[in-house]
C-alpha cells in the first residue's frame, strides 16, 4: 500500500548532501516501487540549450506593467 511505503520512505536515515538522489532511488526501486517512479519522473529533466529568456517575448510580461 502507498501509505505504508511513504511511512516506511520517512523512517529511512536521510541522504547526505553529496549523495546522488538518483543512486538512492535505483538502489531502493524494490522497496518503494511507486515513490521510485515518482523520483524518476521528477527528478530526470530534458536537457534544453535555449535560455529562458529565448523562449518568451517581452509582449508576454505586459500583464506585469499595466496600470491600475
Amino acid at each position: 500500500e502507498l501509505e505504508d511505503e511513504v511511512d516506511l520512505f520517512f523512517i529511512q536515515p536521510r541522504l547526505a548532501f553529496e549523495e546522488n538522489p538518483c543512486t538512492f532511488w535505483k538502489s531502493n526501486s524494490h522497496a518503494f516501487p511507486v515513490l521510485a517512479q515518482l523520483a524518476r519522473r521528477y527528478l530526470t529533466t530534458t536537457a534544453s540549450s535555449v535560455g529562458n529568456e529565448s523562449t518568451m517575448a517581452p509582449d508576454d510580461f505586459s500583464c506585469l506593467n499595466a496600470t491600475v
